[in-house]
């Protein structure tokens, strides 16, 4: 064997090493893009899969508000319509919703905190509230609210003839940090009410002034379920407010409250999910209070005052608590969800 052959031998093994090196990452590289691939893929898949699963539970509720604002001894009322969209949480036709859609407490609340409520008074009552169901409109009530994690939960006049679908808060799952989380809502009626899906991650947790998951992306369906994707829920999208002034980021609002926009100053307002376990004791005890309410209604107890007379009995702003605990009962009587928040700390 030659100098000159053994040269060339040392060159194609050099050149067969590097080959296969390139080749191999080339390989993994492609290995890795497949897996992306598949792995979106299935999320895609997983994300129709509860966008199916729970779209017939969202509904669409129009509402007629009597709005009230005094201002240095100057008072203005007019009536407003508004379409907001809430989910069955109950067969029976218990209805969960964004209470600062039917309610002034955030709006007042904020104006405070600014040191902007001196002389100044704004009042939103729900006078009407009318469910569609597919083709059918259905009568409701305001059932209870609790002002200090921003829901409402209204129930059907009339039992429904057969159960309806319904978010089952009862199995309500925590979600790993990171977890990617999704809400189902809809586009309107001038959409033709179409049903969408959002998506977005767990981006951490606080725990004052009440527990709740922080939102990594862009979930905007207040008072709306969060699930994971399985189509188990996780919480109920909602407003946290803090008067700690330690806040940041921007807010999204409602058509109700569209003069808030994301470039207001409101910081101390700020989104989270509720955490479904909390959610499901508010689901029992507004149950409770509907059936309540119900049986006055029936026998003409409750006055014929309109819907806000009968949400007089709320549940009032909670400290928070373990999902086994039971919410404090509300004495009767007149603004019992105006108290103040729980203070932080």
């Amino acid at each position: 064997m030659t100098l000159e052959s053994i040269s060339i031998d040392s060159r194609t093994t050099r050149w067969s090493v590097a080959s296969a090196r390139r080749l191999l990452s080339l390989c993994l590289c492609a290995w890795g893009a497949m897996s992306l691939m598949t792995c979106e893929l299935q999320a895609k898949g997983e994300r129709a899969a509860v966008l199916e699963q729970h779209t017939s539970a969202i509904v669409r509720v129009e509402v007629v508000l009597s709005n009230k604002m005094n201002m240095g001894g100057q008072g203005q009322e007019e009536e407003s319509r508004i379409e907001i969209f809430g989910a069955v949480v109950d067969p029976g036709g218990l209805i969960m919703l964004w209470n600062s859609n039917i309610s002034s407490t955030r709006i007042n609340e904020m104006l405070q905190d600014m040191g902007q409520a001196d002389g100044f008074k704004f009042e939103i009552t729900p006078t009407s509230l009318v469910v569609h169901l597919g083709t059918e409109e259905r009568e409701a009530f305001l059932a209870a609210t609790d002002s200090s994690l921003d829901l409402a939960f209204i129930q059907l006049e009339e039992s429904p003839a057969k159960p309806l679908p319904f978010v089952d808060f009862s199995q309500a799952v925590t979600p790993s940090l990171g977890a990617e989380i999704v809400q189902v809502s809809r586009m309107g009626r001038g959409f033709d009410d179409a049903s969408r899906v959002t998506s977005a991650r767990v981006g951490g947790m606080i725990a004052k002034p009440r527990r709740a998951w922080i939102v990594d992306g862009e979930l905007d369906s207040f008072g709306l379920p969060v699930f994971d994707l399985e189509g188990r829920p996780v919480g109920a999208l909602t407003t946290i407010f803090s008067r700690s002034g330690d806040s940041s980021g921007s807010m999204a609002m409602s058509p109700m409250m569209s003069a808030l926009s994301s470039g207001s100053p409101f910081e101390s307002l700020q989104p989270f999910v509720l955490p479904g376990e909390r959610v499901a004791t508010l689901v029992r005890l507004a149950k409770e209070r509907a059936v309540e309410l119900a049986g006055r209604r029936s026998t003409g107890a409750s006055g014929s005052e309109g819907a806000r007379k009968d949400g007089v009995e709320v549940m009032p702003p909670t400290e928070e608590v373990d999902s086994s605990e039971e919410c404090p009962e509300v004495p009767e009587g007149d603004e019992a969800e105006a108290g103040e928040p729980p203070a932080d700390g």
